[in-house]
């Protein structure tokens, strides 16, 4: 028994199986390396800014503004958000004011608004 194949189909396995190899093994980095010294310095630096300033850009020395603008590739709003906290203000608060977007409380159950 012989088995006839089209040149379409012999291309389109040539192109697949290669492709599903891949696939399958995965590709992966090893996220397990260490940070060079020059990552480790500007994270710390980083921390120190975002403590010092409690995330207002307005309170940043122009060095440090540029420091932050070096590490956002001169984007300003990438900038500020780096030194956004993750707590306070209006974390963990929905829109209404109260936690997890629920309104803010009105008083006593049961009780009118206001009173």
């Amino acid at each position: 028994m012989r088995i006839r194949c089209s040149g379409r189909v012999v291309l389109a396995a040539m192109v697949c199986l290669p492709l599903a190899s891949l696939t399958l093994a995965g590709c992966h980095s090893d996220n397990s390396a260490p940070l060079t010294a020059t990552q480790v310095q500007s994270a710390d630096r980083l921390g120190q800014i975002r403590h010092a300033s409690g995330g207002d850009w307005e309170k940043l020395s122009a060095e440090d503004r540029d420091f932050l603008l070096k590490m956002a590739n001169g984007n300003e709003h990438t900038a500020r958000m780096l030194i956004m906290t993750p707590s306070g203000g209006a974390a963990g608060k929905g829109p209404g004011g109260g936690p997890m977007g629920m309104p803010p409380g009105a008083g006593k159950p049961g009780t009118p608004a206001g009173q």
